[in-house]
């Protein structure tokens, strides 16, 4: 049996990226809550809006949900902790030399243990030259840090999509050199002769097109799992041990850092919200697999990774999947949302919209089917309403007041429809974006070296670490956590509302840099 993860930590220094991120974000959270007997933790951080990255990091962990169980564990003394455990340096992934001073690099690497690299760009069609600089570019770059360390050592979170255009059963390793439909190639090489070329095309679309082309040829639905793949196949022929863990769609956490918690927008948290808001059908193939895992059942993962990392066993992979070992399909799935989607409005349901939807029910339809009440089939119904309306007019005889009255009402009424027809070919858009996903693909992953890893932990950490991913009972999941969490924590980005914080901490918190703080003298 793996040693304690707190003893395989204390006294180890961590350079992490993506820490910010939904995943990064609770993994930070697990790791100061249950182990902080870690050393040092150096977060590489793009500064963003902020003069420093230690300023936006602070800003972020003082009013975030994720942190709860930190500053519960740890009570008045939880700054300190931070204080005493984080540094945050100002870096870019996608540059060579990561943006940093070269002291601080060396600094860095003549004392770190490991690298966790989380981030990354997960758009599914983003400008190629941004996919590229952070998930291929950027892995790369991590990796030669990586190589610099005493041990090279590294954790890598990808996907379980870089499976790309096929079907059945997805096995937890990598062929380096060989992509998804079967095409030798050399990933770097590729994606270095891509960049070359798409810098010399001035607008995104063409360069998304022209990246397309080139993800489609090698078996790739799209330019985010392409990009991701291409990092795989990079990594594989560096000079570091890769410990690569693949997670399918992550949503709402089961039990850390509360049950619930979700943050921004995943695969599953729309597909709810649109079932949420009154649609009927869903464009998606019924009998497949819909492939969700709570994010700290990713978590967990990462951290058995690291420990596997850190006894310098094998490299490996692991996908954090259910497909395979706890399947659920769209069918059951979509069943269980519109369930709750009734529950809910029949507890909190105030509009007679709300009050009708609890008595309706979602239906899961194939692609060819779209029908009338799916974003195809509405986006015809409101132009055609559109049109009709446009052709109204306020008859004169109502006299100047009412008619006043009526072409106010009438010019909300377009104002709305309009507003409602723009949202629906948005959600038209969205679904077309997810078809691969939705429709084209049954995936099969296999997880059984993640349930071996979530297996295999010390008896001391099984209250935080232990996971069973073929224990998860999806009606209770998808009733008590995933509909709640999502209601509370997605929806409102769906609805371009402002999504709950907690309140900012008195005072607030700061974290120290690298102009502030050493790294070897942090204890």
């Amino acid at each position: 049996m793996t040693p304690p993860l707190s003893e395989l930590l204390e006294g180890k220094h961590l350079i992490v990226t993506g820490a910010t991120g939904f995943v990064g974000k609770v993994w930070l959270s697990m790791l100061l809550t249950h182990m902080p007997q870690v050393r040092r933790i150096t977060l590489l951080t793009r500064p963003g809006r902020f003069p420093h990255a230690a300023e936006r990091v602070a800003k972020a962990f003082d009013i975030s949900p994720a942190l709860r169980p930190v500053k519960a564990a740890h009570g008045r003394d939880w700054q300190k902790l931070l204080q005493r455990k984080l540094f945050v340096v100002d870096a870019d992934i996608s540059l060579p030399d990561l943006g940093m001073p070269a002291d601080v690099r060396e600094e860095l690497v003549a004392d770190a243990d490991a690298v966790v690299h989380f981030a990354g760009l997960t758009d599914f069609q983003p400008d190629p030259l941004k996919g590229l600089a952070s998930n291929t570019f950027g892995a790369l770059h991590m990796a030669s840090l990586a190589s610099e360390l005493k041990t090279p050592r590294m954790i890598h979170v990808s996907t379980c999509f870089v499976a790309g255009r096929r079907d059945g059963r997805i096995h937890e390793g990598l062929v380096p050199g060989l992509s998804p439909n079967g095409t030798p190639f050399d990933a770097l090489a590729t994606a270095e002769r891509l960049w070359e070329e798409i810098a010399t095309i001035g607008g995104a679309h063409e360069r998304i097109d022209h990246v397309q082309a080139a993800a489609e040829h090698l078996g790739w639905p799209n330019i985010y799992t392409f990009t991701k793949g291409l990092a795989e196949h990079v990594l594989a022929a560096q000079p570091v041990k890769v410990h690569t863990v693949r997670p399918a769609v992550v949503e709402c956490a089961r039990t850390f850092p509360f049950p619930g918690w979700n943050e921004g927008l995943n695969t599953a948290g729309p597909i709810m919200w649109y079932i949420a808001t009154g649609f009927r059908d869903l464009p998606v193939v019924p009998g497949h697999r819909f492939d969700v895992v709570p994010v700290d059942t990713v978590v967990r993962t990462c951290f058995g990774a690291l420990a596997q990392s850190l006894q310098d066993a094998p490299e490996a992979v692991y996908q954090v999947a259910t497909s395979d070992l706890n399947p659920t399909t769209f069918a059951q799935t979509a069943e269980l949302t519109s369930l709750a989607a009734r529950r809910h409005a029949q507890r909190h349901g105030t509009t007679l919209g709300e009050r009708l939807r609890a008595h309706t029910d979602i239906r899961a339809i194939g692609a060819d089917a779209p029908g009338v009440f799916s974003p195809s089939g509405m986006s015809g119904l409101m132009d055609g309403a559109q049109e009709l309306l446009g052709k109204v007019k306020v008859p004169s005889l109502l006299g100047r007041k009412l008619k006043g009255e009526a072409e106010s009402r009438l010019r909300r009424t377009r104002r709305k429809l309009r507003n409602d027809a723009r949202r629906i070919r948005q959600l038209d858009r969205m679904f077309e974006t997810y078809t691969p996903f939705i429709q084209d693909h049954d995936w099969i992953f296999e997880a059984h070296h993640t349930q071996a890893l979530l297996d295999d932990v010390h008896d001391s950490e099984r209250d935080f670490l232990h996971d069973d991913l073929r224990a998860l009972d999806w009606r209770t999941y998808w009733l008590d956590v995933q509909f709640p969490g999502s209601h509370r924590w997605t929806f409102p980005v769906m609805d371009r509302q402002t999504v709950p914080t907690d309140p900012p901490s008195t005072p607030a918190l700061t974290l120290p840099g690298p102009s502030t703080h050493s790294i070897q003298g942090a204890a």
